[in-house]
């Protein structure tokens, strides 16, 4: 009898599959790489929700958990924070807000999309009553289920072969 012990349910399927796997054998589900919380908010670090913005940096479609908006949000206070301690040059202080500018308005349209609002709504907080429903909509938990905007992103199975997942069914 084979030991269960370091196995893990694909996301996909439902079969075990050694925990390291970084697809699924039997449906081809690309498996996550963090694990989930208990928390259901997903399971990305601080790093990952940093790289993840920032390579999305121009992307408006899809969803954002709230890990990864608040952890690059954090990311973006901390680097203001720091630039302010270091008496950084204005020039220099200007060119970072300016740097993390688009890659912060895509993650608060990601994020908006996680609770099946349109990302066009975060330009409620250029009001002063605004910003109430905005920081509401972005604490909020997203829609477990897919919405109008997509998957919920800290349940993504996307197939590493779509000829594999058109045999198991999956969309591809």
């Amino acid at each position: 009898m084979a030991s269960t012990e370091g196995m893990i349910h694909c996301r996909g399927c439902g079969k075990e599959i050694h925990y390291t796997a970084t697809s699924c054998p039997h449906c081809g589900c690309i498996q996550n790489a963090s694990t989930p919380d208990q928390t259901g908010m997903g399971g990305m670090t601080f790093g990952e929700a940093i790289k993840t913005c920032l390579r999305k940096y121009a992307t408006f479609e899809g969803r954002a958990a709230r890990p990864e908006y608040w952890y690059f949000y954090l990311f973006c206070v901390i680097l203001s924070i720091l630039a302010g301690i270091l008496k950084l040059p204005d020039s220099v202080s200007g060119l970072i807000s300016l740097a993390l500018f688009l890659p912060n308005i895509s993650a608060v349209c990601r994020r908006l999309h996680d609770v099946n609002r349109s990302g066009w709504n975060q330009l409620w907080t250029l009001t002063v009553i605004g910003i109430i429903p905005v920081v509401y909509w972005l604490t909020r938990a997203g829609d477990a289920a897919p919405n109008r905007f997509g998957p919920a992103p800290n349940q993504p199975c996307l197939p590493d072969r779509p000829e594999r997942a058109n045999q198991t069914g999956q969309a591809g």
